[in-house]
């Protein structure tokens, strides 16, 4: 638990950092507009942050690992033996991956008890 919570404490990021994060997506996609007004909103110009040291599309790429890393950790059972996941899916409810989680331990669980006779 100490080292997941060491893991918790250097994966963080601050409100200014994620701010810029959005601003500079919004930006990149072309919401000039959107961008403008929340760059306002949030003063994210005033900011410390050096954009120079951001790379583009710095936002998707943390998303896209967010999603592999939640996908890496549905496919491992709480005893660390692999388990079979459902695809994630952005749209499911959170009652709905509960209860996929529910029934991939049981499977995993079930697998380990024949795999023991």
């Amino acid at each position: 638990e100490a080292v997941l919570l060491l893991l918790g404490l250097l994966m963080s990021i601050t409100s200014d950092e994620l701010n810029f994060l959005v601003y500079r997506y919004l930006h990149e996609s072309g919401f000039r507009h959107s961008a403008f007004t929340f760059g306002c909103e949030s003063l994210v110009n005033k900011s410390n942050i050096n954009g120079a040291k951001i790379a583009p599309g710095e936002l998707v790429n943390l998303v896209q690992r967010g999603i592999m890393y939640t996908e890496l950790e549905r496919s491992v059972a709480d005893d660390g033996t692999d388990c079979e996941a459902a695809p994630y899916s952005l749209t499911a409810s959170a009652r709905e991956s509960k209860q996929q989680q529910q029934k991939q331990a049981q499977r995993a669980a079930q697998q380990q008890q024949q795999q023991q006779q």
